[in-house]
C-alpha cells in the first residue's frame, strides 16, 4: 500500500477532520472487524465523528492515558529525528520522508 500523510494549513475543525480526513482516507481503511485507536483529541471525540463510527463495523478503542497509546509509541522514535527544525518547511520534509520511511504495517 502506498503511505501518505496529510498536512493541515489550517485549523482542524470536527467537519475538517470528518470530510477532509476520516471519511475519504480513514473510512476506505475499515474492513471486517477493524480497530480504530484514537487519542481523546476533540475531533475525534466530538459527536459527529462518532457518528461516522457507527455506521461502520468498527470497534472505537480510546486510550485515556498517552503512556499506552500505540500513537505515542510510533511518535517516540520518530519524534527525536524530527524536532528543532530551523524552518517549517524542514519540518514539513522531515515528516514526509519519515513518513514514507514507515514499513505499512506501522502505518496500515
Amino acid at each position: 500500500m502506498s503511505q501518505s500523510y496529510l498536512q493541515c494549513t489550517v485549523a482542524l475543525t470536527v467537519q475538517r477532520y470528518v470530510h477532509n480526513i476520516f471519511q475519504p482516507h480513514v473510512l476506505p481503511l475499515f474492513v471486517g472487524g477493524a480497530i480504530f485507536q484514537q487519542n481523546n483529541v476533540r475531533p475525534h471525540i466530538e459527536r459527529v465523528s462518532q457518528k461516522c463510527l457507527h455506521f461502520t463495523s468498527t470497534f472505537t478503542c480510546s486510550i485515556p492515558l498517552s503512556d499506552l497509546s500505540p500513537l505515542e509509541h510510533l511518535w517516540d522514535p520518530l519524534g527525536g529525528q524530527v524536532r528543532q527544525p530551523t524552518s517549517l518547511s524542514e519540518l514539513k520534509a522531515n515528516c514526509g520522508t519519515r513518513c514514507h520511511s514507515m514499513p505499512d504495517c506501522i502505518t496500515v
